[in-house]
C-alpha cells in the first residue's frame, strides 16, 4: 500500500486545447524541466449497481496502457477515501498487475482496505475515463514533483464530458512546497483547485 499526496487543478471549462506547448514553457521560465513524455490511457471504473463503493468514497479501476516495448499493460488500482483540504489530498492505493483486462477479484478479497460488507462478484462497469497523459519530472526547490497533464473525455450512458486537467503528486519532499508548485501554475494558467475525482466525477455523469 502506497500513500498517494497530490493536487488537482483544473482548467477553465472554456479552454479548447490540452495546453501542452503553454504549459511547456511556463515551466520553463520558472526553471523546471519542460520535457515530457507521452502515454494514452484507457480507464474503466467499477462499483456495484447501487453504488457502494461510491458510498463507502473509493474507487476501482482497470488502467489499459502501452508499455515501452508496445505491450499492452493492465493495472487494476484501488484507492480509498481521503482527506482533501485546499486540493492537498492523501489517500491509501493499491495495485496489481493483471494478465489481462478482468477483474481480480482475489486481490480485491485479500486487501486489508476492501470494504467487508460489499461482494466483489457484482461488480460493473460503470464509466471509462480515456485521455492522454503528458508527465514532467520536476525538482521543485528540495522536493521531487510528477507533474501530469490529462486530455481527454469521461464516458458514460452514451453521454460524455471533458477531462482537462493538471495533477501534481508529491514524490518526495514536503507538502508546502507542493502548494506553492500549484501556486506558481495558477498565477501564469487559468487554472483553479479542485477537489472532484474523475471517479466522482464518471458516478456523477452517469446519474445525470
Amino acid at each position: 500500500m502506497a500513500t498517494e499526496v497530490e493536487m488537482k487543478l483544473a482548467f477553465t471549462a472554456s479552454i479548447a486545447d490540452s495546453q501542452l506547448d503553454v504549459l511547456a514553457s511556463v515551466l520553463s521560465e520558472l526553471n523546471c524541466n519542460s520535457r515530457f513524455y507521452k502515454k494514452v490511457l484507457k480507464n474503466a471504473y467499477f462499483d456495484t449497481p447501487d453504488f457502494s463503493l461510491n458510498q463507502h468514497k473509493v474507487a476501482l479501476r482497470i488502467r489499459q496502457s502501452l508499455s515501452d516495448k508496445g505491450e499492452l499493460i493492465f493495472i487494476q488500482t484501488f484507492k480509498t477515501a481521503g482527506k482533501s483540504i485546499d486540493g492537498l489530498s492523501q489517500r491509501g492505493e493499491w495495485e496489481w498487475t493483471l494478465a489481462g483486462n478482468k477483474l481480480a477479484i482475489d486481490y480485491l478479497q485479500s486487501c486489508e482496505a476492501w470494504p467487508l460488507d460489499i461482494a466483489a462478484e457484482s461488480l460493473v462497469t460503470i464509466f471509462e475515463t480515456n485521455f492522454e497523459r503528458y508527465t514532467f519530472d520536476i525538482q521543485w526547490e528540495n522536493s521531487h514533483i510528477e507533474l501530469v497533464l490529462d486530455w481527454g473525455d469521461i464516458l458514460s450512458n452514451n453521454k460524455q464530458e471533458k477531462i482537462h486537467e493538471i495533477e501534481l503528486e508529491l514524490k518526495k519532499g514536503h507538502h508546502e512546497e507542493l502548494k506553492t508548485m500549484a501556486q506558481a501554475l495558477m498565477e501564469k494558467l487559468p487554472l483553479h483547485l479542485s477537489d472532484i475525482s474523475k471517479a466522482e466525477r464518471g458516478v456523477n455523469l452517469f446519474n445525470a
